[in-house]
């Protein structure tokens, strides 16, 4: 009985910090699939082939989301702020890249327009994310994308995911467009913490 009521009260403490979390700011982007390339090499033999069965293929959409949120866990002392974003087939419910790190002082490196967080790795978290009004990039453990602006909300991506195991990469071209652009608010907040 005793063991079930410890488990009850250490239950309660810990839900108020888990509940807290919140979303600071979040921006998305649809994006069209252009074109769907995987290339892979099975004894000295290249192969191509224009994606996988039951994934998403060219002229299917993509949501691209980033965001910086709080991430609630420490109530003690200042919070962590953490810096996502990912590439996901919603339709399918599959994250193609991703990223989410913390933003530690020791690891932001600013200039006058942009941001640059690098986590070397650890249990969590692992990846490289670059944000400037006009460009985005983020990289995960075997992944990466980035994104540049050619004209006002219009965007021109790249993706890649490669699997050391199997020998194979694949490459995805896309165009977008913002549905909710958060890029100069993300930079700002970002700075601010510094």
């Amino acid at each position: 009985m005793f063991r079930l009521v410890s488990a009850f009260v250490v239950t309660l403490l810990l839900v108020p910090s888990i509940v807290s979390s919140k979303i600071l700011v979040e921006g998305f982007m649809n994006c069209k699939v252009k074109s769907n390339r995987v290339e892979t090499i099975r004894e000295g033999l290249p192969d191509s082939y224009t994606g996988f069965k039951g994934q998403f293929s060219k002229g299917d959409i993509l949501k691209f989301e980033y965001w910086l949120g709080d991430d609630g866990l420490n109530p003690i002392s200042k919070k962590t702020i953490m810096v996502g974003m990912s590439l996901e087939d919603v339709e399918r419910s599959e994250e193609f890249v991703g990223a989410t790190i913390p933003q530690e002082r020791k690891r932001v490196f600013l200039n006058s327009h942009s941001v640059n967080i690098l986590y070397p790795g650890g249990a969590k978290a692992n990846g490289d994310i670059w944000i400037s009004p006009d460009y985005i990039s983020f990289k995960g453990d075997n992944s990466q994308a980035w994104f540049e602006r050619y004209y006002k909300n219009d965007w021109q991506g790249m993706a890649i995911d490669i699997s050391y195991d199997q020998f194979l990469v694949q490459i995805v071209s896309l165009d977008c467009r913002h549905t909710q652009d958060k890029i100069s608010e993300m930079i700002t907040y970002m700075k601010s913490l510094k």
